[in-house]
């Protein structure tokens, strides 16, 4: 419960049955124009979180940008304004004059559409203030979800890009551990990632495995690893369950050691997307200190049957069994 309200808390996959905004966009993009200009991103994943709100998570090569878009209606607090014109959809960025190191950022108008081809078409317009316009129009394909029996679906499982493929929140980052990066929260922070899962197929197993360790030596949860997430429908706007329990939650015998963590989880009827979330658990009476909480080794794998899944749970290897 408490892994759950951190992630009410801090917006991560909140969903609700809703009229979802675009739900033509929704999904994952794969950017295949070339002679693009400067920092665009190589992929897009567009999600309906709430009443009339778009998730756009923009890939770059390092990092992963997350931004709110509020559809046809004024927008709010961090929210951008998007609006619909025709069958498009017209997004509005304000830019940034910088006073420091980063460099300043143009006002930018993209117009998003399908073309009959089922590609995303997004024609940007910049402007420095009453400066001239440039145009540049840039073309992303869909990336459908598939996978083979027991395929990684989890994007930079391990830490080896940085922190691609992540969301994070509060105290959270990539650190060398023993000379080989991986995830580290301390406090209550913590690191998310969603998965888009492929066409449901009827008795698939999914398991979520992945090693952690904490430098906590006190007999508590609190800073323990753990791993939590949700299932829910293919745009995100119905939640059908969570992730948790069975042994979610790693109990190290002694600080800084590796152990595993696991779940073995029956697809939802409909699910086409599962989140997962990484963060240090917490008991009441015992608050996080500013110890690190380690992951490594992430994984989302799906199996024709339950069997099969815990034969792959068996026989897996992470930080904790050697790698």
């Amino acid at each position: 419960m408490i892994a759950l309200g951190l992630a009410v808390g801090l917006g991560l996959d909140v969903v609700r049955t809703q009229t979802a905004p675009a739900p033509e966009l929704t999904g994952r993009w794969r950017l295949v124009s070339v002679n693009t200009p400067p920092a665009t991103a190589t992929e897009l994943t567009v999600s309906a979180i709430a009443p009339g709100v778009l998730s756009i998570e923009r890939g770059y090569a390092t990092e992963l940008v997350t931004e709110l878009y509020r559809v046809d209606a004024p927008p709010r607090g961090a929210e951008f304004e998007a609006k619909r014109v025709g069958s498009a959809l017209v997004l509005v960025i304000p830019g940034q004059i910088s006073r420091g190191a980063a460099p300043s950022t143009p006002n930018r108008e993209e117009v998003w559409s399908i073309t009959v081809a089922n590609e995303l078409t997004i024609d940007l317009t910049d402007q420095f203030g009453s400066g001239p316009l440039a145009r540049s129009r840039l073309t992303y394909r869909r990336v459908e979800p598939s996978a083979r029996p027991g395929e990684n679906l989890v994007a930079n499982p391990d830490a080896g890009r940085g922190r691609a493929g992540w969301k994070f929140f509060g105290d959270a980052k990539v650190e060398a551990c023993d000379g080989d990066p991986c995830f580290v929260i301390r406090n209550q922070g913590i690191i998310s990632q969603t998965v888009l899962l492929p066409e449901f197929v009827e008795g698939t197993c999914l398991v979520v495995i992945g090693s952690g360790t904490s430098e906590r030596a006190e007999v508590t949860i609190t800073g323990k690893p753990s791993l939590s997430g949700q299932f829910a429908i293919a745009d995100g706007s119905r939640l059908l369950g969570y992730l948790s329990g069975q042994q979610m939650l790693g109990q190290p015998p002694v600080p800084n050691r590796w152990v595993t963590l696991w779940g073995v989880f029956p697809l939802p009827n409909g699910a086409g997307r599962v989140s997962l979330h990484l963060m240090p658990a917490e008991a009441r009476d015992f608050p996080q200190n500013g110890s690190a909480t380690r992951f490594d080794d992430l994984g989302i794998h799906l199996f024709p049957s339950e069997t099969e899944a815990r034969v792959f749970v068996d026989r897996w290897k992470g930080r904790a069994g050697g790698r």
